[in-house]
């Protein structure tokens, strides 16, 4: 099977008139950002309206960045959600460049 390559297809215009809609608009409603061997964790204070801000934002990257995996955790009796995004080889670096806060 071949590896999907760690490109977004979006243009840096694109990029930059979409961010708010895609993982640089949802890391600044983060209270935390953790690089990870594969990608980076967020962690967010639930809030109205976040489980689904965060689900608009993974079909939007889906969409732009196919090589990125989601797995969302929302534990019981907590108040935190956690996002954890991975990838192949080099999504760390990809991530590191795109949130700038890791």
């Amino acid at each position: 099977m071949d590896s999907i390559p760690i490109l977004c297809i979006l243009s840096t215009d694109e990029l930059r008139r979409c961010a708010s809609e895609l993982l640089p608009g949802l890391a600044e409603r983060a209270r935390s950002i953790a690089a990870t061997p594969t990608g980076a964790r967020l962690t967010f204070d639930v809030a109205d309206g976040l489980l689904a801000a965060i689900a608009h934002v993974i079909d939007r990257e889906r969409g732009c960045c196919p090589f990125l995996g989601f797995v969302l955790e929302v534990p019981a009796g907590t108040d935190e959600v956690t996002l954890a995004i991975s990838g192949p080889e080099g999504t760390a670096e990809f991530l590191r460049t795109i949130l700038l806060t890791l």
